[in-house]
């Protein structure tokens, strides 16, 4: 059953969402009104899909929101809007959104949009998103390492930073650019916890292609 997270801040339309989803084989996981919030349900419950408000709150937009979830955690995004015009669709185009819902919307309209995102993600041609170095491989689409075609599972923060330099692979990617991507504003000591990150990583996938580059940043020679 697939999961989905709503994140929308008119409760009426969120709860009649859920229930219409849940009727007809969804998974809402959970219903949240803001940023923040969406952010902490997908740590906690990897959601398959997201239904988001294309105006939300949380000091962030949606577009922003649907690009970082994109690119951190490779989850689809349908904006839902009651707006349509063309400054508004060229915003959801900008996000690398999968959908666009017109509120008020129609059941019959909302669950094809649904289940043909869901279907072309699942079938998706993935020639070309397939980057390998060495005995690994990584699916640029799905977020997935490979040894060996056996998947191998990393911590976040491995995966986060494996992902940035396979993306701009042969480039060096600084220090200051990582650690934005992969450490929180608030934590402290980011650059020795950065060093140290590459480290074990390195370890623990034996590859000596990451290379440090002084008082720079890294780069992944592929």
């Amino acid at each position: 059953m697939k999961k989905i997270l709503i994140l929308e801040d008119e409760e009426i339309t969120a709860m009649a969402l859920e229930e219409y989803l849940e009727s007809v084989g969804y998974n809402i996981i959970d219903s949240v009104n803001s940023a923040k919030d969406a952010y902490e349900s997908i740590k906690k419950y990897r959601p398959d899909l997201i239904l988001c408000d294309i105006m939300i709150k949380g000091g962030v937009s949606g577009s922003e929101f649907a690009r970082d979830v994109h690119y951190k955690y490779n989850i689809p995004v349908i904006f839902l809007t009651a707006i349509c015009d063309d400054e508004t669709i060229a915003y959801a185009k900008e996000a690398n959104a999968y959908g666009y819902i017109i509120k008020p919307y129609k059941e019959n309209e909302l669950k094809a949009t649904i289940e043909i995102t869901l279907n072309n993600i699942k079938n998706e041609v993935i020639s070309g998103n397939i980057i390998e170095f060495g005995e690994y491989s990584y699916d640029l689409r799905y977020g997935k390492f490979y040894k060996d075609n056996v998947e191998i599972r990393l911590g976040s923060k491995s995966a986060k930073l494996l992902r940035l330099l396979l993306k701009n692979r042969n480039d060096i990617v600084s220090y200051e650019e990582i650690i934005s991507k992969i450490y929180e504003e608030s934590e402290t000591n980011t650059l020795d916890k950065l060093r140290h990150l590459v480290k074990r990583t390195k370890e623990k996938l034996d590859i000596d292609s990451l290379k440090t580059i002084k008082n720079v940043g890294y780069t992944l020679e592929i």
